[in-house]
């Protein structure tokens, strides 16, 4: 995976979730495929063109094994420290307000 491809939900993009089976994302993906393709989008072809290609990225690595596993560790790693960053953000909150408070009672 490069860089770019870090950030992308393939699951979202897709419209399925963690835990769809390969049927689910072969729906999802033709559904997708059909409505991004460029040669259905005409008038807007580079956007078309980009979207479909990210879609058909998400698919290889959703439908391939090896590329799914990997592409899950990262995934779940990913979460992991989102979830950690959102506490750790609750919590300086707390202590700023708290400090705030401390302060100004002084005044």
């Amino acid at each position: 995976m490069n860089s770019e491809d870090q950030f992308i939900d393939y699951y979202e993009l897709l419209g399925v979730n963690y835990n769809s089976v390969k049927e689910d994302i072969d729906k999802a993906y033709r559904r997708q495929a059909v409505k991004y393709h460029p040669d259905k989008n005409p008038t807007n072809i580079e956007e078309a063109t980009r979207s479909f290609h990210k879609i058909s990225k998400a698919y290889q690595t959703l439908t391939d094994p090896q590329k799914k596993l990997e592409y899950d560790n990262t995934y779940k790693a990913r979460i992991a420290a989102k979830k950690r960053t959102e506490a750790f953000d609750a919590k300086r909150r707390l202590m700023k307000e708290g400090a705030d408070l401390f302060l100004y009672s002084e005044l």
